[in-house]
């Protein structure tokens, strides 16, 4: 599911300087808009499925989400109208 420019974007988070496609595969930006959420720093970030994946959704399928890293940050999402 490609990523989209999120309304209100201020930070885009590209490729680590040491990623090697060859070894650690494609890695395009991310686009994210950096706020609060009580007390808490919140990033937020939108991507858009295409026809096929559409019709996967709508046949039951789900959004699996995976993040590389070492520790298990916070996820939520949402449904919004607009991504800018």
């Amino acid at each position: 599911m490609p990523f989209v420019k999120i309304k209100g974007a201020t930070t885009d988070f590209g490729r680590p300087s040491n990623w090697d496609e060859r070894r650690d595969g494609p890695c395009g930006s991310l686009w994210v808009r950096v706020g609060t959420h009580g007390r808490f720093k919140e990033h937020s970030f939108a991507w858009k499925p295409d026809s096929e994946e559409l019709r996967i959704l709508n046949e039951g399928g789900a959004v699996e989400i995976h993040i590389v890293n070492q520790y298990m940050p916070p996820v939520g999402a949402t449904v919004v109208k607009e991504t800018e």
